[in-house]
């Protein structure tokens, strides 16, 4: 996790959940929100996790059923992509958009995050998972 802190930029965003089963089928759980993953997972349930995600990997999604609730802090532009710096469950995370998404700040919006791109590390100990 450490390397992850600082390669790339911008940096990694992390969001602190828990590793669970729903339905018999790993997910995580960030936020009251569940996210499903593909992988096989379900033997670490219920174990704390930091969820590693790179800004390209966060959607602004229009659908109003994504799973995140978040609110705009600061809209960046930087020439061919955007950097939107928003929260989500009192945690900061960055979106890199090659969209220019007309926001202001406060605005409300929805987020997705891309299972398959997410990074799972041990809370504890900061050794990666997956």
């Amino acid at each position: 996790m450490f390397v992850a802190s600082f390669i790339g930029s911008p940096a990694m965003n992390f969001l602190r959940g828990v590793l669970t089963s729903d339905a018999g089928r790993p997910a995580l759980k960030v936020g009251g929100v569940s996210i499903p993953l593909a992988s096989p997972l379900v033997s670490l349930h219920e174990r704390p996790v930091v969820i590693g995600v790179r800004p390209e990997h966060v959607e602004i999604s229009d659908d109003p059923g994504a799973p995140f609730a978040a609110q705009v802090d600061l809209v960046e532009p930087m020439g061919v992509t955007t950097l939107v710096h928003a929260r989500i469950a009192d945690e900061d995370v960055k979106i890199l958009s090659l969209d220019r998404p007309r926001l202001s700040t406060g605005a409300p919006i929805r987020l997705k995050l891309l299972p398959d791109r997410l990074h799972l590390f041990d809370a504890a100990t900061e050794a990666r998972l997956v």
